[in-house]
């Protein structure tokens, strides 16, 4: 998510990820293309200004899951509140 590889059309990319994935794991196979092509500068986390780019989302997840607040509204992260709070979605 932070390479944000899955910014765009990414019909291509899912069915490659998924068999490359599986012979890494069960047959200790090369890393996935998507693996090796990722690559996340860190300076992006500062020009995040949508909460429909891949790595809004995959901080938003990683921040969820450790226990983290919502950036907005200070309230413990969970499911509820990124429904609530339409995360992903774009407002209008």
């Amino acid at each position: 998510m932070l390479g944000e590889l899955y910014g765009g059309a990414v019909e291509s990319r899912h069915a490659r990820d998924l068999p490359e994935l599986l012979g890494w794991i069960r047959n200790g196979g090369p890393s996935p293309t998507t693996i090796r092509d990722a690559n996340f500068n860190r300076s992006r986390v500062l020009t995040l200004r949508t909460r429909n780019s891949a790595a809004y989302k995959g901080i938003y997840a990683l921040l969820m899951q450790g226990g983290g607040s919502e950036f907005l509204t200070d309230e413990p992260m969970s499911f509820a509140t990124y429904e609530e709070e339409k995360i992903g979605r774009m407002s209008g």
